[in-house]
């Protein structure tokens, strides 16, 4: 009987210090997620050369595949990136939410052109078109400017 309730203590005593280190992570994990701020959104990168001070690049979107329409459709890969307030939280939400629909946009786009259209148009126009068709859907905010890392034509 004493030799089992020696064992007891000590197992005791172990789930005990145990539960004090699970205590001691999870306190210290929150002080430092307070301590650190507001990380950037899904989609966010950091910073780079084009953009304003302040403002980060949001990347989220990511690789675009699409169709152009017509007889002898086209393949077209993109990729958008565009610049953003941080601080807006409420923007910034409601980008990560959309951006199902900037992909579904943007080959919807595609599809509504030839691959004779497409390469009429230049990357302004076709920027400028993909701006104006994103910024309709949005109701917190503006985008003000894509930027294309990757656009390709494949015929």
């Amino acid at each position: 009987m004493k030799k089992a309730q020696s064992v007891l203590h000590v197992v005791y005593r172990v789930l005990l210090v145990l539960a004090v280190l699970l205590g001691l992570c999870i306190v210290s994990g929150t002080v430092y997620a307070v301590l650190k701020g507001p990380g950037a959104p899904p989609g966010a990168a950091a910073s780079s050369g084009d953009v304003p001070a302040g403002e980060r690049v949001f990347t989220g979107i990511d690789r675009i595949r699409a169709s152009t329409g017509g007889e002898r459709p086209a393949a077209v890969i993109l990729s958008v990136t565009f610049p953003y307030d941080p601080s807006d939280r409420f923007f910034v939400e409601e980008l990560s939410a959309r951006v199902g629909d900037f992909r579904r946009v943007s080959v919807e786009y595609f599809a509504s052109l030839t691959s004779g259209d497409l390469t009429r148009l230049n990357e302004g126009e076709i920027k400028a078109e993909l701006l104006r068709r994103y910024n309709a859907g949005l109701r917190l905010g503006r985008i003000s400017v894509l930027y294309f890392n990757e656009f390709m034509i494949l015929e």
